[in-house]
């Protein structure tokens, strides 16, 4: 009896890890957003794509600071490995299954076009928002980019 109760407990744990893992790939992103520069109902403003506007963490750096295609790659790791890409596009960023590979993105979208991939998802199951902070948003979407 005690082996049985062993069992399922590990089915169970094992179940919920593979639920949170799966979580962030694909799957629509149908929650209702506050409309654009609205505030959320929690006060937060939010983003035109409807995303709530996180405190920047660039030690101070607007958005109008870096031009378009400057990027820094460190902090652009940093945030492909703090939001999970790789869960999806593998551990190299080469791709799987239904994600493509990221290594040569910059040969295949322009750097707004990834910009509103990480802004608003895509038809294919791409969730918008991972990416809360637009800062990271932009750096990561020029960094992506340069990848040719």
């Amino acid at each position: 009896m005690k082996k049985h109760q062993v069992l399922k407990g590990l089915f169970l744990i094992g179940s919920l890890v593979l639920v949170f893992a799966l979580s962030g790939c694909g799957g629509a992103n149908n929650a209702q957003q506050p409309p654009a520069n609205q505030p959320a109902p929690d006060g937060a403003q939010t983003t035109p794509g409807g995303d709530q506007a996180a405190p920047s963490d660039q030690g101070g750096e607007t958005d109008n600071d870096k031009a378009a295609g400057t990027f820094d790659e460190d902090a652009a790791k940093n945030t492909i490995a703090q939001s999970g890409c790789a869960g999806c596009h593998g551990a190299e960023l080469k791709g799987q299954g239904n994600a493509p590979d990221l290594t040569t993105v910059g040969g295949r979208l322009t750097e707004d076009q990834i910009f509103d991939i990480l802004t608003n998802g895509t038809q294919a199951g791409m969730p918008g928002g991972l990416v809360s902070d637009e800062n990271a948003r932009k750096n990561l979407a020029a960094y992506l980019a340069s990848q040719k």
